[in-house]
């Protein structure tokens, strides 16, 4: 049973603190993440884990050209399945320390290749009251309040007109990743 909890209401800033962060960063990231130059890739690829998301420490260090590879090929093979990709990065032996696992690095590598991942998140655990490190019981329950807020989404969308600043607005994705946002805001 999910746990009752009170967030506030989806206001017209959450939308758009995540659209100027989208902008300014993740959309960069993601139109340079499969250049050809290994370079503009690693470049990518350490502003992503290191700066945005801050999950370089889950890896080995010189490991970050594998990491994309293992993800970027995980994706191909038409898996999203975020416990088989921190698996393969277990048996691999990309992960750092004494780690087993990293689902939240590899949700939120995996987002990179297709948007509607669910990015599992430290805090969004903690304002979600998720107690397993199990991403499937973590996407459970973030599925059943995003269920309660896309509405909120949608409608500040709509009622402020952000869809003409860019038709990006519309996209479910989008409207998955303010969620995102949101939560690590409470």
């Amino acid at each position: 049973m999910m746990k009752q909890i009170e967030l506030r209401k989806i206001e017209p800033i959450d939308v758009m603190r995540y659209y100027v962060t989208y902008k300014d960063v993740e959309s960069k990231i993601i139109s340079t993440i499969d250049s050809k130059k290994l370079i503009e890739r690693e470049q990518a690829y350490h502003l992503y884990t290191a700066k945005h998301m801050k999950i370089a420490r889950n890896f080995k260090k010189g490991t970050s050209a594998m990491v994309l590879g293992t993800t970027k090929n995980h994706y191909k093979l038409g898996s999203i399945d975020i416990t088989s990709l921190s698996d393969t990065f277990y048996r691999g032996g990309l992960l750092s320390g004494n780690n087993k696992n990293a689902f939240v690095a590899a949700s939120k590598l995996l987002w990179l290749f297709d948007h509607n991942v669910i990015i599992m998140d430290r805090v969004a655990l903690g304002v979600l009251h998720v107690k397993s490190n199990n991403y499937n019981d973590f996407v459970a329950v973030w599925k059943a309040y995003y269920k309660i807020f896309e509405p909120m989404i949608v409608e500040v969308i709509e009622q402020y007109n952000f869809a003409t600043i860019d038709p990006i607005m519309k996209k479910k994705w989008f409207r998955m990743r303010v969620f995102d946002q949101f939560l690590i805001s409470q």
